[in-house]
């Protein structure tokens, strides 16, 4: 009910934000409940709203995002969190995916810093976008990282791939289908 009215008052696109703060409050919710029991249920709730679940709403200087986006950064904090809490240095170890990882960061790094000066007469893209876009690329070796020191066995990595290969059906299919 209060739903409704608040769809009457507002006008649709604060209406539609707010639809999308609370599915994005949802799912964050959800999946810091998930987490704390069974981790890899937590990334397949990621999947869901990335993929078959796509809500997008204005950031930070009206910067169009994705609610999958500060779910991938809960799933990261808390993983980070939890490796700390319980003293685990498994996953910060040296092998050579994680130096792998600790590198394209650093040159991801770098490459922002460097684009931030003059290089040719046309102007850059705005700093809003630029920041959003390193924070993509620091949040994918986050999330990589996070899901190596989740995922343990072959099957449980084998059931996340499905799950997105099935979202990514569905919401192929939707597309393409036109009365859907």
């Amino acid at each position: 009910a209060v739903a409704t009215a608040a769809g009457l008052v507002l006008p649709p696109s604060a209406y539609l934000g707010l639809v999308a703060l609370l599915v994005l409050a949802a799912a964050g919710v959800a999946a810091l409940l998930l987490r704390l029991d069974r981790p890899s249920i937590a990334l397949l709730v990621l999947l869901g709203t990335a993929v078959a679940f796509p809500v997008e709403f204005r950031g930070p200087a009206g910067v169009m995002m994705s609610s999958s986006l500060p779910l991938a950064a809960i799933i990261c904090g808390l993983s980070i969190v939890r490796s700390v809490l319980a003293r685990d240095a498994s996953a910060f170890d040296r092998s050579r995916v994680v130096v792998a990882a600790a590198t394209f960061l650093g040159l991801t790094m770098l490459s922002f810093t460097m684009g931030q000066f003059p290089w040719f007469p046309s102007p850059g893209a705005p700093l809003p976008a630029q920041i959003v876009e390193l924070g993509l690329f620091v949040l994918s070796v986050c999330l990589f990282l996070a899901v190596g020191q989740q995922v343990h066995q072959l099957r449980q990595l084998q059931w996340i791939t499905w799950v997105f290969v099935a979202a990514g059906t569905v919401t192929c299919l939707v597309q393409i289908t036109p009365g859907l």
